[in-house]
């Protein structure tokens, strides 16, 4: 009987940590800042919106062509995933340094950049990029100029 009591009492708080943890909130298009909103009709101008949230850390949002966005507070792109379905666009391609196009281009061949997310380190200044390709199953991490740091397995 004890062990019972007990296990519901641990079962219990476990629940009321994991609630409390969860400050996500659903959003509409409305409720994202203007520069997410004008990223988004930017790159994507025949995309809809299908669904957002907002945590403590931005937003994440998903688009009716399959690609989930992640932005900070401020609205700043930090993610961009197609779930391995599309090209990233060409348009956001260009946000981050050509040499690792350049890299993905010689070493790669036929690859197609699937996500980008920004990395970042404690302070919160960016530090560099972390890509995923089409056709490759391990990430490849770049620094914030676009030097070619490893693979990540």
């Amino acid at each position: 009987m004890k062990k019972c009591i007990f296990l519901i009492a641990f079962l219990g708080l476990a629940f009321t940590f994991n609630a409390c943890d969860d400050n996500d909130v659903l959003i509409g298009e409305n409720g994202l800042p203007q520069e997410a909103k004008t990223f988004i009709a930017t790159h994507f101008p025949s995309a809809k919106f299908v669904w957002g949230e907002r945590d403590n850390e931005g937003y994440d949002v998903r688009l009716d062509n399959g690609f989930e966005l992640e932005f900070l507070k401020d609205g700043t792109w930090d993610n961009v995933d197609s779930k391995h379905v599309r090209e990233v666009p060409a348009s956001i391609v260009s946000l981050i340094p050509e040499s690792i196009s350049g890299y993905i281009s010689e070493n790669h061949q036929g690859a197609v950049i699937a996500k980008i997310d920004k990395e970042y380190d404690r302070k919160g200044r960016h530090t560099g990029y972390e890509i995923e390709l089409n056709n490759y199953h391990n990430d490849l991490l770049f620094g914030s100029e676009g030097n070619f740091i490893r693979y990540d397995y």
